[in-house]
Parts: C-alpha cells; sequence; structure tokens
C-alpha cells in the first residue's frame, strides 16, 4: 500500500488495516467449515501482519458479524456500526499524519 504507483505524489505514511467479521458455517452451503475456522482465525493474522508492517490495526469482529441470510455480507446496520466504530482510529490516523506530514 505505501509503494503502490499512484497519480500523485502522496505516499500514505499511516495504514489501518481493517479484518472483516468472520464467516460462520451453515447460513451458505457453499461455506464449509474449514472455510469458516480460516476465516476466524484470520483478524489474528491481520493483526500480526499489521504488528510487523508498523501499521494500524481494526477488527469489526468486536463490533459486527455477517448477515444470518448468507454469512457473508452485511446487514446496513451492521455497515453503519463499522464506519461509526471506525471514525475515531481514522480520525486518530489522520490528525498524526498532519501532524508529522
Amino acid at each position: 500500500i505505501r509503494t503502490l504507483p499512484r497519480r500523485t505524489s502522496y505516499i500514505a505514511q499511516d495504514v489501518l488495516l481493517v479484518a472483516p467479521p468472520a464467516m460462520p458455517a451453515g447460513y451458505d452451503p457453499d461455506i464449509t467449515d474449514e472455510m469458516a475456522a480460516e476465516s476466524a482465525a484470520l483478524p489474528e493474522r491481520i493483526r500480526q501482519l499489521a504488528g510487523e508492517c508498523g501499521t494500524d490495526f481494526f477488527d469489526t469482529s468486536d463490533i459486527c458479524r455477517p448477515s444470518t441470510v448468507d454469512g457473508v455480507h452485511l446487514e446496513p446496520e451492521m455497515s453503519r456500526a463499522i464506519g461509526l466504530a471506525l471514525a475515531e482510529p481514522v480520525r486518530s490516523i489522520l490528525g498524526r499524519s498532519f501532524v508529522s506530514g
């Protein structure tokens, strides 16, 4: 993300890695128990990657869950919960960027 070629000279100093909520097995027949287990492990793997890369991390599993319709997509209220929960971390990151940039 930091080294991706871009059309502007802006280089992202701060990155926020956001882990999606885990997909539970049982709602969609295409989501196997193995896939559900891998999905449940993903936030910790992303947290470790964020630590290795020196980026911020946010786990949406702390505040939302996938729809019970398919176990993958989010209901509108869950999308809203993520947006509201991300407001402060993003504000903090942007504040650091302006102070250090």
